[in-house]
């Protein structure tokens, strides 16, 4: 088990960045900081699904690890959230597309 934390120099704390304290459950590993100081990266092995090996007679992990993103501040939007699509820009699209 191993956890990312980040810790603020001024304040003296020490933050879990990636499990909640307790609750440490999961391999947590290679954290990197956005070079905009917006996202701490880490990759974490957390979908430890058995799969039945190929070739050898026992169980194994297969795509375990994921990359996960933590907003370091409020202020920062989700970079995986896509807003939708404004239905009248959408409509002039389709019209373009038809008196072509």
């Amino acid at each position: 088990v191993s956890v990312v934390k980040v810790h603020n120099a001024k304040s003296a704390r020490t933050y879990f960045a990636s499990q909640r304290p307790g609750a440490e459950e999961w391999r947590d590993f290679c954290p990197t900081w956005d070079p905009d100081g917006d996202y701490l990266y880490f990759l974490s092995a957390r979908d430890l699904n058995p799969v039945a090996d190929q070739f050898l007679f026992d169980y194994g992990f297969a795509h375990s690890v994921r990359p996960f993103a933590v907003a370091l501040r409020d202020d920062v939007e989700n970079p995986l959230f896509l807003p939708p699509l404004a239905p009248a820009a959408f409509d002039e699209e389709a019209e373009d597309e038809d008196d072509e």
